[in-house]
């Protein structure tokens, strides 16, 4: 059998790193260690695989959520705080004492301590993880974009992700684990899978021990965080909250995004919400907010777990259809019986709704009948018990005893009452309203009283306001010369503040004018032959091109000086060559092939802008180029075209010479 190994953790004096000390039933040795950090202590865990650990405060691991993170990891091990729940517990150094222990004085010690005291079965338990899990199936690689070997590996990836989601689904199964299970699907078989199972994480790991996943499939199994961490203890696990009075129809719509609509039975909505990873626990809670379930209802037959589950834990109807609703049915329960706006709801809150007013439907002229009954009978009684009980087979006359005479929760049967008692229980109700009327005269007079009062205090305040208008009067007449002197100051900062406005913007100006006569000597230059203006393009594609040339900026005879050549092909040479231009200088990159292809059919030169470097100038935000250099370089460029044409013919002629030849 194997030795039962308890890791007792405290935090040292740093706040930064942990004691730990591992206790093994049956050995009197005990392990110790010291100044492990957060990552150290999940390394330790994973190599020991304690079947507990203990603590005297949880929250010296750390935050809520890094405590979530830590465990995730290890969701089957058993995390007890000695000390007990906060706020209730004793101090680790009185328990030892209790239960004849050394007093620990030291962080190892503490460990030590805390891991005996849990091997003796003291504490709490403490509580991170819901009795639900996630069981995620997934393709264990991308099948890429395109092409036939993309689609065969597709195909097959997902035909084994099918196969896994079947065979999880058997064996869940064959072990009568209730779970619900939703696909996204494709042609080839299952994209991705989802199983929300409704046992502790430990089952699930015991019952798939033999699944693993592949290089094609990853299986994945997360338990489900709470909401909050609970402390249990020994015999005390938590239940349900007293119930609150109000009965609910509440329509689920489970799935990836789950949704659910809250309904009183009036059918008014009074919450409706959808999310992923909306699990039980969660939803529970959002429904006890507003009060306690009667009918549950969903919209698929058979109903999902989830829905079960939750009818099971408040002992709820539950309510679904003897077919799955279509979305054709969806749609017209809500236009016939929904008064809010459908636009506004997504189409989980739609479905949720759709089932929820289905359930309201199918007891609706039951609980018409009830309060006709009561509206007869006149009887102050509690109409949504009887309605909860009614749904659960009770006849009408039975609920109607039963709620009056208080044996709602009797699990005996309910006897016949003669109709004398029912009288008697009648004459007392009105007794008791008699009583109560008198006691809201009594009050109501009362109130007189006190609003006499009120009204007396109202016309002292009146007066009193009065005084304080004269004395604000005097108050502000006082503040009037304060104010005219810090008016004066604000308007001296305001003006100062102005002079320094014009004085920077009277040096944008001049910046400006210099600016614009560089520009106009460069101008005068290039009209002179001196220079030749380029016309910048910061990238060779079509969406930049239409736009340089739309704003004009591109103009027949103009040298481009393209800063960036990639992106552009055949299209975009095609947009430029329209404008006649006279040449393309490029700095960055090189031009496609087939762009080279138009710019030599056009005869366009296209030079390398490394061979002018240093040539090519920029003054006031305007390029510039020596014309002359220019021109060695665009004669150069066409000799080299020449000279290749030139080879080519020649290549030309061989070959047919050589055709001739053999022939």
């Amino acid at each position: 059998m194997a030795k039962k190994i308890v890791i007792g953790i405290d935090i040292e004096p740093s706040r930064k790193t942990f004691s730990v000390a591992i206790f093994k039933h049956g050995e009197r040795s005990i392990r110790r260690l010291q100044g492990l950090s957060v990552q150290d202590l999940i390394s330790l865990i994973k190599e020991v695989n304690p079947s507990m650990i203990a603590v005297d405060n949880i929250f010296e691991l750390g935050s809520a959520s890094e405590i979530f993170s830590i465990f995730e990891n290890f969701p089957g091990v058993e995390i007890i705080q000695v000390t007990g729940p906060p706020f209730k517990g004793l101090s680790l150094q009185k328990i030892a004492k209790m239960h004849n222990l050394p007093i620990p004085r030291s962080s190892i010690q503490e460990a030590e301590t805390a891991a005996v005291l849990a091997h003796k079965g003291c504490g709490c338990k403490v509580k991170l993880f819901e009795d639900e899990c996630e069981i995620i199936v997934s393709r264990g690689r991308s099948p890429g974009r395109g092409g036939s070997s993309a689609l065969r590996l597709a195909r097959m990836v997902e035909a084994k992700v099918a196969t896994v989601t079947n065979e999880i689904a058997s064996i869940l199964k064959k072990n009568k684990i209730a779970f619900d299970m939703y696909c996204e699907e494709s042609k080839f078989g299952v994209k991705r899978a989802l199983f929300n199972v409704y046992v502790p994480y430990r089952v699930i790991h015991r019952v798939l021990r033999g699944l693993k996943g592949s290089q094609d499939v990853n299986v994945e199994i997360k338990p489900v965080r709470r909401r909050r961490i609970t402390f249990i203890e020994e015999g005390k696990e938590s239940k349900l909250p007293s119930l609150p009075k109000r009965k609910l129809i509440v329509g689920i719509d489970p799935g990836m995004t789950t949704a659910i609509a809250i309904f009183d039975l009036d059918m008014r909505l009074l919450h409706t919400e959808s999310k992923k990873e909306f699990h039980m626990d969660e939803i529970i809670s959002r429904i006890l907010f507003f009060g306690v379930p009667l009918i549950i209802g969903v919209d698929v037959n058979p109903p999902p777990q989830l829905a079960k589950q939750i009818a099971s834990k408040f002992n709820a109807v539950l309510s679904y259809p003897p077919r799955n609703l279509s979305s054709r049915d969806k749609m017209e329960l809500l236009k016939k019986h929904f008064a809010g706006s459908i636009s506004e709801l997504d189409v989980h809150e739609r479905d949720a709704i759709s089932a929820a007013i289905r359930a309201f439907l199918t007891y609706k002229r039951l609980f018409e009948t009830v309060d006709r009954v009561i509206d007869y009978l006149s009887v102050d009684i509690d109409r949504e018990e009887v309605k909860s009980l009614i749904v659960r087979n009770v006849n009408l006359k039975d609920a109607i005893r039963k709620v009056l005479l208080g044996e709602i929760g009797s699990k005996k049967s309910v006897k016949k009452i003669d109709e004398k008692l029912l009288t008697s229980r009648i004459e007392t109700l009105k007794k008791q309203i008699s009583e109560r009327d008198r006691i809201i005269s009594l009050f109501k007079e009362k109130v007189e009283n006190l609003e006499r009062e009120i009204e007396k205090y109202r016309r002292r305040e009146k007066a009193l306001l009065g005084e304080i208008e004269k004395l604000n009067q005097k108050i502000s007449k006082l503040k009037s010369d304060v104010m005219r002197e810090k008016t004066l100051q604000d308007m001296k900062r305001q003006i100062e503040s102005l002079r320094s406005y014009i004085r920077k913007l009277e040096s944008e100006n001049r910046n400006l004018r210099e600016q614009i006569n560089i520009m106009n000597s460069l101008r005068r230059r290039a009209v002179k032959g001196e220079i030749t203006i380029l016309v910048p393009v910061p990238k060779f594609t079509s969406s930049v091109i239409d736009d340089l040339i739309e704003k004009g900026l591109i103009q027949d005879g103009d040298v481009v000086l393209l800063e960036d050549a990639s992106g552009g092909g055949k299209s975009t040479a095609l947009n430029i060559v329209k404008k006649r231009i006279k040449a393309i200088i490029v700095m960055k990159s090189k031009l496609s092939d087939q762009a080279l292809e138009i710019f030599e059919k056009y005869d366009i030169p296209v030079i390398d802008g490394e061979f002018l470097k240093g040539h090519i100038k920029l003054e006031a935000g305007t390029y510039y180029i020596a014309t002359q250099k220019l021109e060695e370089a665009v004669d150069a460029w066409k000799k080299k075209v020449r000279e290749q044409i030139t080879r080519d013919l020649k290549e030309i002629i061989l070959e047919e010479r050589f055709r001739e030849y053999t022939q």
